[in-house]
């Protein structure tokens, strides 16, 4: 039977895109200094499709792959998000409704990320979040690394398919067969040769940084409310000023 894999990120609304607040405002030159050269926060993380072979709920996909693996890395266990609570979240935050295929028409990151804030997926709920540049692959790094990974999305070309199927890295190619459509993936690992690493459909997927320069429309890193009511802090990082902040600006 033929490989199914759907996209399903939407375009950033432009009047939620301009309040969004900016990590690099938030961070000092100490937030990229501990980034070792290697790492892999999805060790030990089982892989899920989360329902992204049927519907165009990447948005949320990507949320419980990110529960997931900060549950396994602080506790050795990962939490338990079944597909009855991703599809929870997809239909009272996207406005999907069963039995209805038009109304599968994907979610924005933006009401994603406030969605998982304000409510939560499997009782799991982010603190904060901010913005990263896409083309500052310093900060992705940093910010892949101190928050467990980054929630970023795409717009795919349709070469990636061929990419994914020969198990290679994504890459840009001369001709790259046109846009695919949005795609929402996280970055949680860099490889040995520099290269950032995604899970998406249920496996880890090697990026170059050249296609990530290319493709990538949005990039945020999502603070795990562990982080901001746990007392932990994040090397070189105001999370008290960022909270602060995105209380006046909370969409």
């Amino acid at each position: 039977m033929p490989i199914i894999r759907k996209l399903g990120a939407k375009p950033a609304i432009p009047a939620k895109l301009c309040r969004t607040l900016k990590l690099e405002h938030y961070a000092t030159a100490a937030f990229a200094e501990f980034v070792p050269p290697e790492f892999d926060w999805m060790l030990d993380v089982p892989d899920y499709g989360d329902l992204n072979d049927e519907y165009g709920d990447c948005v949320v996909a990507a949320q419980a792959k990110m529960v997931r693996s900060w549950t396994a890395n602080a506790t050795g266990v990962a939490a338990t998000i079944t597909n009855a609570q991703i599809m929870e979240v997809y239909m009272n935050g996207a406005g999907y409704i069963p039995g209805r295929p038009d109304t599968d028409r994907g979610w924005d990151l933006i009401s994603g990320l406030t969605y998982w804030q304000k409510i939560g997926i499997g009782g799991h709920r982010i603190g904060a979040y901010a913005a990263l540049n896409p083309l500052h692959p310093r900060m992705i790094r940093a910010a892949t690394y101190l928050f467990g990974g980054t929630y970023t999305a795409f717009d795919l070309p349709n070469s990636i398919w061929d990419q994914t199927d020969a198990g290679k890295p994504w890459d840009v190619v001369a001709n790259d067969g046109g846009p695919a459509g949005g795609h929402c993936v996280t970055i949680q690992a860099v490889a040995a040769n520099g290269n950032p690493v995604c899970r998406t459909w249920g496996k880890p997927q090697v990026m170059t940084w050249p296609f990530v320069f290319k493709y990538c429309t949005e990039a945020y890193a999502a603070i795990a409310t562990d982080y901001l009511n746990g007392g932990r802090t994040i090397a070189g990082l105001d999370v008290a000023k960022l909270t602060a902040d995105l209380a006046l600006v909370r969409l």
